[in-house]
């Protein structure tokens, strides 16, 4: 046998077992996220909606605040529906990420409450917190100008007799799993891996600045001169 029929019989043979081992794909979407518009949770969770205090005790805002949200937040959602199926609506994904962000639970009970695939919920909730960010920083968290941050020194020393102060600074431990190839780097010292959230208020509680993503071992002096931004530097 010549080498080139040996090569080509290796090829075939290869590909032979890939095509063999390959797991069949039993259902394109499982029966049970098929049917989440008539999924029982699915419709308790669009019937709460219509009640007030129901919805503020799920979603820890009104209603009114939510419609609003939504109004803000849809022209930066884009998706469209398949030949395949039905994209999921801009609606319902606000529901989902406000959800999770409300609760902090799992994306597999978040995925089980919708009727939704844990995958599908995990790109959902990372899509949409992003365009949260992105839609509405300029508008709740602007960085102030001179005239604001006198304005802020002013409350500080009217409210609690702190005069010449811009801002109370803090960080805040975020606890994550350890990550591949990151050594000790996110290990903080209440011995658990971490990033943290570094964050900037006023004299009454609002934020004006917010920055996270600092690994967990940097203390909370270097976080604040090495990254806070130029602009409240200067």
């Amino acid at each position: 046998m010549s080498e080139t029929s040996d090569d080509e019989t290796i090829i075939l043979y290869y590909f032979y077992r890939k095509q063999r081992n390959r797991r069949n794909r039993r259902y394109w979407v499982h029966p049970y996220i098929e049917r989440n518009i008539k999924c029982r949770l699915f419709v308790a969770a669009k019937e709460l909606q219509q009640t007030d205090a129901k919805f503020l005790s799920l979603y820890r805002m009104s209603k009114e605040s939510y419609t609003h949200l939504v109004e803000l937040l849809v022209p930066h959602i884009h998706q469209r529906d398949t030949h395949m199926r039905e994209c999921v609506s801009a609606e319902e994904r606000i529901l989902i990420t406000i959800r999770y962000l409300a609760t902090g639970a799992t994306f597999t009970s978040i995925s089980l409450y919708f009727a939704r695939g844990d995958s599908t919920v995990s790109r959902i909730i990372g899509e949409i917190t992003a365009i949260i960010w992105d839609a509405l920083k300029d508008i709740y968290m602007p960085t102030p100008d001179k005239n604001q941050w006198k304005i802020i020194a002013q409350r500080f020393h009217l409210l609690w007799n702190l005069p010449n102060c811009l801002g109370a600074l803090d960080g805040k431990h975020i606890r994550i799993e350890k990550l591949p190839n990151s050594g000790s780097l996110n290990f903080n010292y209440k011995s658990y891996h971490s990033v943290v959230l570094m964050a900037c208020s006023d004299a009454d509680g609002l934020f004006t600045y917010i920055e996270t993503g600092f690994a967990g071992r940097n203390s909370d002096g270097s976080k604040h001169c090495d990254k806070m931004p130029r602009q409240y530097k200067d």
